[in-house]
């Protein structure tokens, strides 16, 4: 899934309370008809689109088959709550090379010349161009909310959020009914202005709330006073001061599709997909467009399979299937916990594609998937076979510093640890992890011990264009559980961006077995690390720490003793009568375990093992000892 930041607001201007009181006799007037319905459980309202995709005049610049089944996808997740799942109509794109068009160079009676010539009035006309602009304006795009005829049938969306999982969404939820977030919160009348409030019964002098009747007419979105003075967003977290008429502090939603904020993962709320069901009741009972663009028909595609690749990571199933239509205009590819559903698009690929990486997997989750032609409603392959994800996370955001590698934002360049002034490794001129992380666990690693204090130093790529700020973040897996969410595991975190490069250090803890530890280093351009498993754009790097001492906090057996030490060929244990032996391993300094006995055996033939140092770990009950020794 592509990620970019939207840099251009939405042109659609705020929505008038006479708007409002519009809707409302329509939605009224539906139900005198007897077109109001309510929508039975599970049953979905299926919408065409057909794409209207500008390039230059040579022929270039449009829009990728794959980013745009992906939109598709996208639009189809996030409505499905609403009951409604989009399909192409026709069996092709249309394509316009008209570079002044392309670069957003439509008048806007060009604009109603070209959707009067070539819109469609069986489906939502969805056009994308590089530049999108009102007037002289850029802007993300615009529409109408739920237009009723076919002069106002259209989406316009510039290419680089086309998939970016806000930009789209947040059209299509204007064409089904949504206002901003923050419509009509500067206001020269106060009275328009929403309440943060959602107590409609509120004592005087305090106002009661007035989220049914202003702001964006949805008691669920939190208030949002974006433009008005004292609302600060930085790093995607809200700063702001400015209070409402009853003194109160605004708290707005970051996440939602409908706000300015491009503040990740992307909703809708509850009161949102209710809004745009009783949308999905306009715009399909408009006066001239009907939204009914037949499907194609087509063969199903066949046999499907899926595999996790030889990956480590979540995040690298990979969906193959047999193609066998020739008119496609893409797959959509939709996932499940169980073979029953629900299923939920998780991506698209184009026309004659057969197969597609689900990047956004769950670590350790069984999954179903199936797959259905992008220009069909429900042309569905066979369920596959149920598959379980790995149980370490990736980077689920995936893609990302390799569409950038030379920015010094976007990547790691070097990582080094040390400890007491001396070198345990470094990896120089790491260049650009494919799919957002690269492991090195395998490649670099390091001897540590409780108690040792390790210096780290982490340096971003500096390149033609200078070095940038960025948040970086480290994390250690010391109960080697392969997951980074236990308590002291997150080392290192930066509260604000660093330039070029960073380090600090680290006191390994007493630790609870020997082995190998995940060592996890984050760079993140756009916001601070939040999460182990995700950066929007950067990337991610593991490598490895081998613990070979136990922590003397597990040592809480008393009065245990192994002897001889040195020794040539049986190590002797002696341990309290009143405690019984569970099991005894002995590993190496690696980590690796070399022995494993269990029962209440006192004697260990080391006769097999070369000569070295070992550790030996003797267990009874919910208690444990530990020691090294020499094997001669």
């Amino acid at each position: 899934m592509a990620m970019h930041a939207q840099t251009f607001s939405c042109a659609v201007p705020h929505e008038t309370h006479d708007r409002e009181l519009q809707r409302v006799e329509r939605l009224s007037a539906l139900k005198r008809s007897g077109a109001l319905r309510k929508t039975a459980a599970g049953e979905i309202t299926y919408v065409p689109i057909k794409m209207q995709l500008f390039g230059r005049s040579s022929g270039t610049g449009y829009a990728t088959p794959d980013d745009i089944n992906d939109a598709l996808a996208q639009l189809n997740k996030k409505f499905k709550p609403v009951g409604v799942e989009f399909y192409f109509s026709g069996t092709t794109f249309n394509y316009y090379a008209n570079t002044s068009f392309y670069e957003g160079n439509m008048t806007a009676q060009q604009d109603d010349a070209f959707r009067a010539t070539y819109g469609v009035r069986n489906a939502i006309n969805l056009y994308v161009a590089e530049t999108v602009k009102v007037g002289t304006t850029g802007v993300g795009g615009y529409t109408f909310i739920t237009p009723t005829t076919q002069f106002y049938n259209r989406i316009w969306v510039y290419l680089r959020g086309l998939n970016d999982d806000k930009t789209t969404p947040h059209e299509m939820g204007h064409y089904f009914g949504l206002a901003h977030t923050f419509n009509n919160s500067d206001s020269n009348d106060l009275t328009e202005r929403e309440l943060v409030t959602r107590n409609f019964n509120e004592v005087p002098p305090r106002l009661p709330a007035n989220c049914d009747v202003e702001g964006d007419y949805v008691c669920d979105t939190p208030a949002d006073a974006f433009n008005v003075p004292k609302v600060s967003v930085t790093d995607c977290v809200y700063k702001g001061t400015a209070k409402d008429r009853n003194g109160d502090t605004f708290a707005p939603s970051l996440s939602n599709i409908m706000n300015y904020y491009f503040c990740g993962p992307y909703n809708f709320t509850t009161g949102q997909e209710e809004r745009m069901a009783e949308g999905t009741l306009i715009v399909t009972n408009a006066t001239d467009f009907t939204l009914d663009a037949p499907e194609t028909s087509q063969p199903a595609p066949s046999n499907i399979t899926v595999s996790n690749g030889n990956d480590v990571y979540v995040g690298n199933t990979v969906i193959t299937w047999r193609d066998n239509s020739s008119n496609e205009t893409g797959y959509i590819i939709e996932a499940a916990t169980t073979p029953q559903g629900p299923f939920v698009a998780v991506g698209g690929v184009r026309a004659n594609a057969t197969s597609f990486n689900y990047a956004d997997a769950i670590p350790n989750t069984t999954y179903y998937f199936r797959v259905k032609p992008s220009n069909s409603k429900a042309i569905y392959s066979a369920i596959s076979a149920a598959i379980t994800t790995p149980t370490l996370c990736g980077n689920s955001q995936g893609r990302t510093c390799n569409g950038n590698p030379d920015k010094g934002d976007w990547r790691i360049e070097e990582f080094k640890l040390s400890k007491k002034g001396v070198e345990l490794f470094n990896n120089v001129d790491s260049g650009c992890s494919d799919t957002g992380i690269t492991n090195y666990f395998n490649t670099y690693s390091a001897q540590v011990a409780p108690g040792d204090v390790i210096d780290f130093h982490m340096k971003s790529k500096y390149g033609t264009d200078g070095g940038y700020n960025f948040f970086v973040a480290l994390y250690a897996d010391w109960n080697m559980d392969n997951d980074f969410d236990d308590e002291g595991e997150l080392l290192f975190n930066t509260p604000q961006r660093v330039f070029s490069e960073t380090g600090s250090s680290f006191t390994v803890p007493q630790l609870k077995s020997v082995g190998d530890i995940r060592l996890r280093i984050m760079l993140s351009r756009d916001s601070q690390v939040t999460s182990a498993c995700s950066v929007n754009q950067g990337e991610i790097e593991d490598y490895k720490l081998v613990n070979t001492v136990l922590g003397l906090a597990e040592n809480n057996i008393e009065n245990v003793t192994v002897y001889p030490n040195p020794v040539t060929s049986l190590l002797n244990i002696q341990i309290p009568d009143a405690l019984t032996i569970n099991s005894i391993d002995v590993v190496d300094v690696t980590g690796k375990k070399v022995i494993s006995q269990t029962g209440a055996d006192k004697q260990i033939n080391l006769q097999s093992l070369a000569a070295g140092m070992y550790i030996v770990q003797i267990t009874s009950g919910n208690q444990k000892f530990v020691q090294k020794f020499i094997k001669q």
